[in-house]
Order: structure tokens, then sequence, then C-alpha cells
């Protein structure tokens, strides 16, 4: 299949899963069917799915809590073909308007534990205005300086 075509089958599929995630209730930590559909897609798709789920989630044309809660399941994703995608969506995602993108890209990449995000990070904490979001991206830099550093000594 080509690159387009498959652009525009897993953009299909992303908004159909977002069209249909009314009542889902999403809580830190727990499974949804909403999270396993969406590692679904970017199992299947790949990179061209998160470049889709950017599109879709950056442009704000998705409610900001699934925004938010795709973001946040990005993190979680364990896959290697597609982690420099996840993780370049997540970065930007800490430089939009809306505050719960913002949220949703710093847990995304707490997750994704890459001490490369840290640059990005910091950046995004120069820009916070909201104290508990800047306090957030202040512990997940730690943590991510601090296992980089145990990594190194390893």
């Amino acid at each position: 299949m080509s690159e387009p075509s498959l652009g525009r089958e897993s953009a299909a599929k992303l908004r159909e899963l977002f069209r249909n995630v009314d009542g889902e209730v999403f809580e830190d930590g727990m499974t949804s069917n909403f999270s396993t559909a969406l590692h679904g897609i970017i199992s299947e798709y790949g990179t061209t799915a998160v470049e889709q789920l950017g599109k879709m989630t950056l442009a704000r044309d998705a409610p900001v809590d699934v925004a938010e809660e795709a973001l946040r399941q990005t993190g979680h994703i364990k896959d290697a073909a597609t982690h420099d995608a996840r993780l370049s969506l997540l970065e930007r995602a800490l430089e939009s308007p809306e505050l719960r993108i913002r949220d949703g890209g710093a847990i995304g990449i707490d997750y994704m534990e890459d001490p490369r995000a840290v640059p990005s990070l910091e950046r995004a904490l120069e820009r916070e205005t909201y104290g508990w979001l800047g306090q957030y991206i202040r512990d997940v830099i730690a943590r991510l300086r601090m296992s980089n550093e145990v990594s190194k000594d390893h």
C-alpha cells in the first residue's frame, strides 16, 4: 500500500476511534478500550499513524480530553520502530497553547523515559505559566537526568 493511502487509512481509523470514545472514562494507569485501539492503530500503521495522530491532536481536531489521553498513551507504547516519531510528537505537544495538550505531552515523555527529551522539556519549562505543570516538568527532567546518569554508569 502506498504512503498516501496508508495515511488516509490510518487517519480514518483514528477519526473513528476519537468519535467512538463517548462515555469512556480515562484514568491514569488504567487500560481502556481507547488505549488498546490506539496502540493497535500505531502498531499497524507505524510512523504514518503517529503523524496523523499529531495532526489531529496538535491542530485541535479532537476534543481536548481525548487528545490529552492519546498523547499520554503514545508515551506508553513500547515500539522501537515508532519511538522517535512518538517522542517528536510529544515534544511538539509541549509547545501547544492548550494546557491539557502540554500536560499530555509531558506525561507521555515521562512514560517514554528518554533522556533526549530534556532540552525540549527545559524549553517548555521556561515558557510554562501553570505552576503545577512547571513542577511536573521539573520532576520529569530530574528523573530523566538521573536515569541517564545511572545508564552511563553501567
